[in-house]
């Protein structure tokens, strides 16, 4: 009876802990400076110490902890070694963000013991982004038809995010989520299933109008890479070679439309990208070592004038140059302050990831053909 109660309180401080985490996005403070942003940090800062302190009861009340250290946990922590390793302590430019990276490692851990001692709590979990992504997109749909004020002056469309960047941003991570329920191996529809739909359409309806091209291609992939299943094309190639070739010259074609398209929809955004792309590509060839977290803005500001000075910047270029304090661009900005060893290890543990994905996926298609093998001998 005392391992029960022990263990449904473990369930209930972890399940209870991981929701206050996701519950993030909601999160704001009217009393704060920038209260959208800040709200959010505060928020995530008090639903960690809430996640570990599951994490602490769970590992406290159990002798045995059914957790099997993995690859991907062996890059994470090299990978935060690195950004340790790189951080100008004396200078101390971002405090925060080295408290962000190191409650992301514990969040990675953590949520690692809660889905490994619970696997309840994945479903769980993925219902309640669901959930989030789906009140975000009602939340925007009311902003657009003018139901629901917006926080900014400049956005109509921003949930419950600073601006429609990252609440588009959001949506995109949240539309293959919604699709990988839908299109998943289980053959009787679930409730996850159900919602998955109704998320999906909802998103669908929003994320155009947020205009935001990089959240449109990251949906656009995401869909793809969940929706399509690799032994197919397998087959499609062995069976069909030469439709096949046919069909990636007119995917390739439609993709180079699209992306002209896109960068004619903003134009002068996308220069400045371009430009801010460039610029941090050469930044990260001139600090292989990196030049730590928080060290970016410095580091482009030194190369883009080092650039203009050289005068091999066109007149397109020096008109978008500015002064911006990221990359726009993840991979590129953890290349320049980790350095080249850790954004491979960055790239390595995304590899991880998908390749856990298809051998998830090779693993249920050999159980199906078993299944109907073993059904067929029966018969």
């Amino acid at each position: 009876m005392k391992n029960n109660f022990l263990a449904y309180s473990s369930l209930f401080l972890l399940a209870l802990g991981g929701l206050l985490v996701l519950g993030t996005v909601f999160a704001a403070n009217a009393s704060l400076a920038n209260g959208i942003v800040m709200g959010k940090l505060f928020w995530f800062h008090l639903a960690m110490a809430m996640f570990a302190l599951g994490t602490i009861f769970y590992a406290l009340t159990n002798r045995k902890i059914h957790y099997i250290f993995s690859l991907p946990d062996v890059v994470i922590l090299f990978s935060a070694g690195i950004v340790w390793l790189t951080y100008d302590r004396l200078l101390n430019p971002e405090p925060d963000k080295l408290l962000f990276a190191v409650q992301l490692v514990l969040l990675w851990f953590m949520l690692r013991v809660a889905l490994t001692a619970f696997p309840a709590l994945k479903p769980l979990f993925l219902f309640f982004i669901l959930c989030t992504g789906l009140i975000e997109a009602i939340w925007g749909i009311e902003q657009l038809y003018g139901y629901k004020a917006s926080t900014h002056h400049l956005f109509r469309l921003m949930g419950s995010f600073y601006n429609p960047g990252p609440y588009s941003g959001y949506l995109s991570v949240v539309l293959p989520i919604a699709l990988s329920l839908i299109v998943g191996k289980d053959k009787k529809p679930t409730l996850l299933y159900w919602f998955g739909w109704v998320c999906l359409a909802a998103i669908l309806v929003v994320l155009p109008a947020g205009m935001s091209r990089s959240a449109w291609v990251a949906a656009a992939v995401g869909c793809v890479y969940v929706g399509l299943p690799t032994d197919w094309l397998k087959m499609a190639w062995e069976k069909h070679s030469k439709w096949v070739i046919v069909a990636l010259v007119v995917v390739i074609l439609c993709l180079t439309i699209g992306l002209a398209g896109l960068y004619h929809l903003k134009k002068d955004s996308a220069d400045g990208r371009l430009l801010m792309w460039k610029i941090t590509g050469k930044a990260m060839l001139a600090h292989p070592l990196g030049v730590g977290l928080g060290g970016f803005p410095a580091a482009y500001a030194a190369m883009q004038a080092e650039y203009f000075s050289s005068g091999q910047a066109s007149d397109t270029e020096k008109l978008v140059a500015g002064g911006p304090e990221y990359a726009f661009n993840e991979y590129l900005q953890i290349g320049v302050e980790q350095g080249i060893a850790g954004l491979t290890l960055f790239l390595l543990w995304i590899g991880f990831g998908l390749r856990r994905k298809e051998n998830r996926g090779l693993q249920g298609r050999a159980i199906e053909r078993q299944t109907e093998r073993n059904c067929g001998r029966t018969g």
